[in-house]
């Protein structure tokens, strides 16, 4: 289960009324992200350390099934060939570890 959280926090004095959190498990978000992809297009999810935590080639249920253990996975193994290619992905992984909004054409 992956747990969000957010402190709910007075305009007018600052002061903490209490914490907005949501639960879902890993099941719920790859059937969300598996149910949005056009074509070629995927999704992926990475924690901090840009490590897949889901992944289309980490599926159980995939053909490229390429890791046993997808937590230690970097994100970087699975997206990039041998010698670093697309290179801008990795201005990407930098801004999503960062936790930037956006996109980039690769």
């Amino acid at each position: 289960t992956i747990t969000y959280a957010v402190p709910a926090v007075s305009k007018r004095n600052s002061k903490l009324i209490g914490v907005a959190a949501v639960d879902a498990t890993l099941e719920e978000i790859e059937n969300i992200l598996t149910s949005q992809q056009w074509g070629d297009v995927y999704s992926f999810l990475i924690n901090k350390q840009g490590e897949a935590i889901f992944h289309p080639s980490l599926s159980a249920n995939s053909r490229q099934n390429v890791m046993e253990d997808p937590i230690a996975v970097p994100i970087t193994k699975l997206e990039q060939d041998n010698h670093g290619n697309p290179k801008l992905f990795n201005q990407l992984l930098r801004e999503m570890v960062d936790g930037h909004e956006g996109k980039i054409r690769i």
